[in-house]
């Protein structure tokens, strides 16, 4: 198997591991608290990634800039634990389905942060992809009388602030990637807890009924999956990269059907359909990617 095809391949089963996420996301959130599970997750998912960092540390001889890292690592943890939390909150008011689709706005979210604050340039199909995407996000959100629920909100900025955790991984390329995810991990397991000890009262058996979801986030969704992401970049970046990640939503869209038995209606449909064809078109038209 060439290097391509098994970037490939790897890129996708992550893709497919995080659309799953959301519907154990779901199961999760009839027994612990956002702040908890969250906590939980990456602090699991820190613990499973920390041999292996290590392995590949002492197998590559690469030379770690320890304090880089650990800065790198505490402010992309704190966008992804907010992120996630966000985005926790808002499953707990929307769909799975819905939620795996308003994520995948980040893919958008990126070049127009990108466009604000780097002063990026963009083509005329990017802008067109851009309003698509919007109107998308509206016929998937909006209710018949035209009221968002807050649930979609939430998840919106949870987009955002993965955008954010997105872009700031990408400042921050310079340290070692495999380190710099560690850090990350363990940072977001510790600013989550730090909020689940204040407002949240989380007992073993409230963790013990959300056994199930809780190792699936936190081994496969955090630690499998990004670390086969890393990888899988490793051998496959680029547009292709970008739109196999994009599949989540779908994936999450298709898991939520098989183990929850939630469906799309008519108009959902459309406006999921028309999402995907904004971030398709804003990442096929982006030369930078």
């Amino acid at each position: 198997m060439n290097k391509k095809l098994s970037g490939i391949l790897m890129l996708l089963l992550c893709t497919v591991i995080w659309g799953a996420a959301f519907s154990f996301q779901t199961m999760a959130k009839d027994y612990i608290g956002p702040f908890s599970l969250i906590s939980i997750r990456f602090i699991i998912a820190s613990i499973v990634l920390l041999p292996i960092v290590i392995f590949y540390i002492k197998k590559s001889k690469v030379q770690v800039d320890y304090k880089k890292s650990s800065f790198g690592g505490v402010i992309t943890g704190a966008f992804l634990a907010f992120a996630s939390i966000v985005q926790q909150f808002g499953i707990q008011s929307t769909s799975t389905g819905k939620a795996g689709f308003l994520t995948a706005m980040y893919i958008v979210f990126v070049p127009l942060i990108s466009i604000l604050i780097f002063k990026k340039k963009i083509n005329l199909i990017q802008i067109i992809g851009i309003i698509t995407t919007i109107v998308g996000v509206g016929l998937l959100s909006l209710n018949d009388d035209f009221n968002i629920n807050i649930g979609d909100v939430l998840c919106l900025i949870g987009a955002f602030l993965f955008a954010c955790q997105i872009i700031s991984i990408e400042r921050f390329n310079k340290v070692d990637s495999m380190v710099l995810a560690e850090a990350t991990f363990f940072s977001t397991g510790i600013i989550s807890l730090i909020f689940a000890l204040i407002f949240e009262d989380t007992s073993f058996t409230d963790i013990s009924n959300a056994i199930v979801p809780i190792l699936f986030l936190g081994i496969g969704s955090s630690a499998v999956a990004y670390t086969l992401q890393f990888l899988g970049q490793k051998r496959i970046s680029g547009v292709p990269a970008a739109l196999i990640m994009s599949l989540e939503a779908v994936f999450s869209a298709v898991f939520a059907f098989i183990l929850l038995g939630e469906l799309l209606n008519t108009k959902e449909l459309i406006g999921a359909i028309l999402m995907m064809i904004g971030v398709v078109a804003v990442q096929i038209f982006d030369k930078n990617i």
